[in-house]
């Protein structure tokens, strides 16, 4: 059995992961005259979310033909991810990415249940954590932070052609 020091079971989370990845919903739907695209995948918060959640954002974006956005999309969506995994501390909790495009934007939302608001930081030189927002906004057009029940979602928008 795999199991880290910290002694929860690797090999189980990996498998639940790999189980929801697979239980993904993407839809397309119509909204006063413009298309928008949605695809949302709902992961476990331990580390190997974030792999996922790239995996996730290739795949959505395969499919939606927007290829030029893969690598900002997925450093976005990661950095999100990784926020959140490492702000949600009870055992059992989720998180969840969604994607949505409509007119020239293409929209990420990463939300978790726990209610402390990540908060942008201005980094030094010798911080080696903490600059996921910075990065966040670095590549945004816009980015910000809405409470919704019991829980938060960060979210960024990012322009395509």
């Amino acid at each position: 059995m795999l199991r880290s020091k910290a002694g929860y079971d690797k090999r189980r989370h990996y498998f639940t992961t790999r189980l929801v990845y697979q239980a993904t919903s993407t839809r397309c739907v119509m909204a006063s005259s413009a298309k928008i695209q949605v695809s949302w995948i709902v992961l476990p918060a331990v580390p190997s979310a974030v792999w996922f959640c790239r995996r996730f954002v290739i795949d959505t974006l395969h499919r939606w033909d927007m290829l030029g956005l893969v690598d900002a999309v997925q450093l976005v969506a990661a950095e999100l991810v990784l926020n959140a995994v490492r702000a949600s501390t009870a055992a059992g909790t989720d998180v969840t990415v969604c994607l949505w495009a409509e007119r020239g934007s293409l929209f990420v939302e990463v939300g978790d249940y726990m209610e402390e608001l990540p908060t942008l930081r201005r980094p030094t030189p010798e911080d080696g954590r903490g600059l996921g927002l910075s990065v966040v906004s670095s590549m945004s057009k816009r980015w910000g932070i809405r409470q919704e029940g019991s829980g938060k979602v960060v979210w960024s928008e990012l322009s395509y052609a």
